[in-house]
């Protein structure tokens, strides 16, 4: 499948800078040098119901750390100096005065420092991955920056050529012209609404300025978006320690140090930081010395685990008292072989997928900034509602999950998630993440939003034996007759329903009708509902009352119950926890089955012809002889088998050594 278009046209926006006809550019950048830009946002929302204008003022620090090999580590930090709501009106009244309480408090909550860094080649070349959530929530914004890879050989004016980007802007010189008293050379580019200018001025060695002139949907909205840079100031022969003295460059300088490991640390250079105010400055500070095993004193890290900041809390903790080796996993009589992850770069980022039939797909993943890979972390799987857009779901979490601990994927649907070929691929992604990623296989969660919270309940119909817990938020439940057909399947999940009562869009009883069905299943746990007084439909991650993390903080997955109900609609995806449709009539096939304490097991079938069992020494209480009773006749009695090499495949095949199994028992289901 192709990439999404409308997901290269709204996500992606990334210039190529031009050359001079003499030679070909390069950044004039050394260790300690410092950029300051201005930097404004101004969006406008409009849609069939009235208009929303906002302007957002920014200074931003670009720090060079350091050089290796020709490659500089570069911190950016954006402080956000003030934000305005300048026009908002509702079918053609001016409701600005009454908008105006909402708006500050919203912007209250937000941060106001804003941080990511990146290693470049001296023609300016990105050579990890950027930071996906920024100082807004603008879909154009994430590809934008102060600095932008420069062309690999000389242009003259008047010269065209094509970006080296998925939305493909088509680049030209324009003309010299003076920025601020320098000489520059003006660079324009366009595809469709889209442009962006820039200045290159060779005397400086950088960019003087960057214009943005976007537009693009969101819901039933237009956003139009002008975002410039303009270059203030290019400072020299600064040190690390001077920035990590001053609120405005801390985290940017913070932020290279855990990208680039390679840049050296000097004793007592993290002293600043660890004794900062700002929490998120500790927990950068404590994460990079857990990152580069650096020895601490006791006395500091101590006081800091007594922090009320959970994020500085855990991090210092973990430095205290570090992680044990993993134990080689054992079942039975055999023992799996252990596996080792590579550290990750920190932060959300957007990725594409390897495997072949989706290869070069996007989607978005969060990695903690004490993440390593020695250790299992949780996962949270978010489900972005609308057109199910990976970057709506980014700008509807950041905020709670950037300190949280939890590794978090953002797929991509651009359709309904049910969809079969959505489906398809948010399977093949799944397993990508856990052959990649430490994950802590019983703590997988997964959650959404409208659209997303449909999916991400319809996806526990699909998969119960793959998450811990479920978390939907306005989404349609059993009103969806995908789920409805199947609900049966999550009797053994934890599951919560968020739902807003004035919600117009998804109504809010069919939140209370799923709710009541899975009551009825019985379930293994109660599921939980709450239907938030005087919300509509605008309940995501960092609007749900705070609910969903702390739900779903103390579940683990039940990899083998004793007791299963598996209903299938086809035999696309036949595997239920520990059963597994083979072959099935027309309409809905079930099987129940039930591991007894003597080691019976009992499966009552309907429109199954043959059924397949997958069977470890952990499911049984005893060493005894199993024995199967299918649909009231005893079929087979013996010792379970151990075979080694069967669970090491099965284990590989799933990604995930708790769903492995030593024998495989199949049986035809007579009429």
């Amino acid at each position: 499948m192709k990439a999404n278009p409308a997901f290269s046209a709204l996500l992606i926006l990334v210039c190529v800078l031009p050359a001079t006809s003499q030679q070909v550019w390069h950044y004039d950048l050394r260790p300690g040098d410092h950029l300051v830009y201005s930097y404004v946002v101004d969006r406008d929302v409009s849609s069939g119901e009235g208009q929303i204008h906002t302007k957002a003022i920014f200074n931003t620090h670009v720090l060079v750390l350091g050089e290796n090999k020709g490659h500089l580590s570069v911190g950016f930090q954006r402080n956000r100096e003030s934000v305005q709501l300048i026009e908002y009106r509702e079918h053609g009244k001016d409701k600005l005065k009454q908008e105006l309480p909402d708006f500050e408090q919203t912007m209250s909550k937000r941060p106001v420092r804003f941080e990511e860094a990146n290693e470049f080649s001296i023609t300016g070349e990105a050579l990890t991955y950027w930071q996906a959530a920024r100082e807004d929530r603008s879909k154009i914004m994430m590809a934008v920056h102060e600095i932008e890879t420069l062309p690999s050989k000389a242009v003259n004016v008047g010269d065209k050529w094509q970006g080296h980007n998925l939305l493909g802007l088509e680049f030209h010189v324009a003309a010299p012209e003076t920025i601020s008293g320098k000489a520059c050379i003006r660079v324009e580019g366009s595809r469709g609404e889209d442009r962006l200018t820039y200045w290159w001025c060779p005397a400086i060695g950088t960019i003087g300025k960057v214009e943005v002139d976007g537009t693009y949907s969101i819901y039933e909205s237009t956003v139009h978006e002008k975002l410039s840079f303009e270059l203030q100031d290019k400072k020299h022969n600064e040190t690390a320690a001077e920035w990590l003295k001053s609120p405005d460059m801390q985290l940017g300088t913070m932020n290279a140090l855990l990208v680039s490991r390679w840049v050296p640390i000097q004793p007592n250079l993290l002293d600043s930081a660890l004794q900062s105010s700002d929490a998120q400055v500790q927990a950068d500070a404590l994460a990079v010395i857990y990152q580069r095993r650096l020895e601490w004193p006791d006395r500091d890290l101590v006081k800091l685990a007594q922090s009320s900041d959970a994020q500085v809390k855990r991090i210092a903790k973990e430095i205290l008292d570090p992680v044990s080796p993993q134990p080689i996993p054992q079942v039975g009589k055999c023992t799996q072989p252990a596996h080792t992850y590579p550290a990750e770069r920190p932060g959300t980022s957007l990725r594409f997928m390897r495997s072949e039939k989706y290869r070069g797909e996007p989607y978005m993943l969060h990695i903690p900034i004490d993440y390593r890979g020695n250790r299992p972390f949780p996962l949270l799987v978010y489900l972005s509602g609308g057109a199910g857009l990976a970057m709506d779901a980014v700008n509807t979490a950041e905020d709670v999950i950037a300190p949280s601990g939890y590794l978090v994927i953002y797929p991509q649907a651009g359709d309904f998630w049910w969809k079969p070929e959505t489906v398809a691929r948010f399977a093949a992604l799944f397993e990508e993440v856990l052959q990649d990623l430490n994950v802590d296989r019983d703590r997988v969660y997964i959650s959404g939003f409208s659209n997303g919270g449909t999916g991400s309940l319809y996806y526990a119909t699909l998969w119960p034996q793959r998450f811990a817990a479920v978390v939907t938020m306005m989404g349609a439940g059993v009103c969806n007759s995908e789920i409805a057909d199947q609900l049966a399947n999550v009797a053994n999940l934890p599951i919560q329903l968020i739902h807003g009562d004035q919600d117009p869009i998804i109504d809010p009883s069919c939140s209370q009708a799923t709710f009541d069905a899975v009551r009825k299943l019985p379930p293994k746990l109660l599921p939980a509902l709450h239907m938030l007084k005087g919300r509509g439909h605008e309940i995501t991650l960092d609007g749900d009352d705070g609910l969903t993390l702390p739900f779903v903080a103390d579940k683990l997955r039940t990899p083998w119950p004793a007791k299963i109900t598996a209903k299938f609609a086809d035999t696309t995806y036949p595997r239920q926890y520990w059963v597994e449709l083979v072959a099935k009539k027309s309409g809905l096939a079930t099987i129940e089955g039930q591991i007894k304490p003597d080691n019976t097991i009992e499966l009552t079938t309907k429109n199954i012809l043959r059924v397949r069992l997958l069977l470890r020494p952990e499911m049984f209480s005893s060493t005894s002889p199993i024995k199967v009773v299918l649909n009231k006749t005893e079929i087979y009695h013996r010792e379970l088998e151990q075979d080694c090499a069967l669970l090491q495949q099965s284990s590989a095949g799933s990604q995930d050594s708790s769903l492995g199994y030593t024998q495989a028992l199949e049986f035809d289901v007579s009429p």
